[in-house]
């Protein structure tokens, strides 16, 4: 992957950032920005802001459809932050 952000703390959204330091909410871990963890897998719906659970049902705010939270989406887009 060629992008600079891919695999980075500072484009995971379990990362929380907090002086220098980006936390892991799932390993407590300390990183820098250009770290990453084991559990950051990007591109999977679970990671994703349009991700919710609905009446027991993963959907995709994108599409409106049911879907699978561990299914990297089509529409991933690495250099995208937003």
């Amino acid at each position: 992957m060629s992008d600079e952000s891919y695999k980075k703390c500072r484009t995971c959204r379990f990362c929380d950032h907090a002086d220098s330091k980006w936390i892991c909410r799932f390993t407590g871990e300390n990183n820098d920005s250009d770290g990453t963890c084991n559990k950051y897998r990007p591109g999977i719906c679970e990671t994703c802001n349009s991700y919710y659970i609905e009446d027991g049902k993963e959907m995709c705010g994108m599409n409106s459809r049911e879907t699978f939270g561990l299914d990297v989406c089509s529409m991933y887009d690495p250099g995208y932050s937003g």
